[in-house]
């Protein structure tokens, strides 16, 4: 019964696949990743937290479903993270921090594709989930004050150790453009929203606290899209 069960989805996704378009290619941009911190207010009111230019490349695969409708998934090479800066007077010394923490991902969005317009230049909307996995991570600091001066330091982020959640679950939006270069070959461009729903920080600590730090993201891609 088991062979026979599996022999028919065989069957249907291969059916499925011969009746669809199927195109592969490559994509590369800038990740604007940033990382949101709720739950301790007097952190987040003393510390800014901003967005760091980071990167994200790698591997598309799209499948026709209809003439507009298509699902896109992707593996991707993302570095996500944040930055943290403080600046004031400790017991009457001029005292300023910034910390970047840049973490490695392995992405992997499986997205709806709706996509409108002319046979030569189209636009699409993409929705979607997002699974990612770390696989390296580190936290670049620079410290300054008026009596020492300036210290930098670059620590590799142990995971357990650290407590930082290697795995991300998160939901992505995004709105762009298809281009016409061949029969075979399309263009594209777009920018997406990542908000990441995985807390970050895994310690008691930050549990009875009630923290949580969770990933967020503008990302601008191009790419090309092969028709097979």
């Amino acid at each position: 019964m088991k062979l026979k069960i599996a022999a028919l989805v065989a069957f249907v996704f291969v059916a499925f696949a011969a009746q669809s378009q199927i195109s592969v290619g490559a994509k590369a941009g800038l990740n604007l990743a940033s990382q949101s911190w709720t739950g301790v207010d007097s952190l987040t009111s003393i510390v800014d937290f901003k967005s760091l230019p980071l990167y994200s490349f790698g591997a598309v695969l799209e499948v026709g479903v209809t003439e507009n409708f298509a699902i896109q998934a992707e593996a991707n090479y993302t570095a996500k993270g944040g930055r943290q800066e403080f600046s004031g007077d400790l017991l009457g010394i001029s005292v300023s921090f910034k910390s970047d923490i840049i973490v490695n991902y392995l992405d992997i969005p499986v997205l709806a594709k709706y996509s409108f317009g002319g046979e030569s230049a189209q636009g699409y909307v993409l929705a979607g989930p997002n699974f990612s996995y770390a696989f390296s991570g580190k936290v670049k600091s620079e410290s300054t004050n008026s009596v020492t001066g300036t210290e930098k330091t670059t620590d590799d982020i142990n995971f357990k150790d650290d407590e930082y959640n290697r795995t991300d679950l998160g939901f992505n939006l995004g709105l762009g453009a298809q281009f016409g270069l061949s029969d075979n070959m399309r263009l594209f461009a777009d920018a997406r929203y990542n908000l990441g729903l995985a807390n970050m920080n895994t310690s008691d600590a930050a549990e009875d606290a009630d923290l949580k730090v969770k990933n967020r993201g503008i990302g601008i891609n191009v790419g090309v899209l092969y028709g097979l």
